[in-house]
């Protein structure tokens, strides 16, 4: 391929970073890339117009990274920055907090090698705070041809995927404000990407006070607009074995938890009648039921600021 000098391009959007997050992250992919020998690896660190200059600080006192910037226009933006200047066979794309395991990339690289047309190639994760982490495992990828429709299976940095798909593609769609990365794979699937799950490669998500992450209703609202886009590609996600009442039943809890409630559960309300006639009501009430009864718990897995973890739930009917 054409200006591929690297195996994987490693893109670190950063916007008001913490600066020892920032620099503990770096030194993560580091560390990384040392465990992965005969691996070459390109490290974008682009700064997202933030006024302070701690991207730049870190990448002037690292060795290895490039400094990339603009004007501030959200985090889409930026990995689409990264990725324009990515010269590398995969990307991996991790936030300005997050981490992986030492053997993260040497896994994920000995995984692709095996099966080279691989393109979408995948580990677990810790979410972490303090002292307190737990393993999530994703699912393998015939169960996630399936499931994926119905839910984000992984954070965006448990995942190396191939640069010219994402490029194809067109990138992350920068009209989304939370799960941009869950719209992607969403596409690489829907565009028959290769999907391969390896356990040993571990990543890890910081999850904070004012992490994205512990903001549901606001994430549930952005899920809403996924699901949305994608019950115009139902043909496909049926042919891929997708199961399309526990979609449905998805939907529905993320439109009754989100922070745009009367709108979203309207949406999802009218697409159900459409599709399904009077036999939507059969489906959609007991969705609204476990709604009400369980409207604390989170149809994703993740650990609150404090540490508590909070289990979890995969959607069904």
């Amino acid at each position: 391929m054409a200006g591929v000098d690297f195996d994987v391009a490693v893109i670190v959007p950063s916007y008001r970073s913490d600066r020892g997050h920032l620099d503990a992250c770096c030194e993560a992919v580091e560390v990384a890339a040392q465990h992965a020998p005969g691996a070459t690896f390109q490290l974008l660190l682009v700064d997202d117009g933030c006024p302070l200059g701690t991207a730049r600080d870190v990448a002037d006192a690292r060795s290895g990274w490039t400094y990339l910037n603009q004007e501030n226009a959200g985090l889409s933006a930026a990995r689409n920055l990264g990725i324009l200047r990515a010269q590398a066979t995969y990307l991996h794309f991790l936030d300005d907090d997050d981490s992986v395991d030492p053997h993260f990339y040497h896994h994920l690289l000995s995984a692709v090698k095996k099966a080279p047309d691989t393109a979408l190639c995948y580990g677990n994760w810790r979410y972490f705070t303090g002292d307190a982490e737990r393993l999530h495992r994703a699912p393998a990828p015939d169960v996630l041809r399936t499931w994926l429709i119905s839910g984000n299976c992984f954070p965006v940095n448990a995942v190396v995927v191939s640069a010219a798909l994402v490029k194809r593609l067109g990138g992350f769609d920068t009209g989304l404000r939370a799960m941009e990365d869950w719209d992607v794979w969403l596409r690489c699937i829907r565009a028959s990407a290769i999907a391969c799950h390896v356990p040993d490669a571990v990543a890890e998500v910081r999850i904070q006070a004012h992490s994205m992450s512990t903001a549901q209703p606001h994430m549930h609202g952005w899920m809403c607009v996924v699901c949305e886009r994608e019950s115009a590609h139902l043909t496909e996600w049926q042919g891929l074995g997708a199961d399309i009442d526990r979609f449905a039943a998805a939907w529905g809890l993320y439109a009754l938890r989100s922070d745009r409630k009367r709108e979203a559960f309207l949406v999802w309300w009218k697409w159900g009648a459409h599709r399904w006639g009077w036999r939507w009501w059969s489906r959609a009430i007991p969705v609204v039921l476990r709604a009400w009864v369980q409207k604390n718990r989170s149809p994703h897995a993740t650990l609150s600021a404090d540490g508590e973890h909070r289990d979890r739930e995969l959607p069904m009917q």
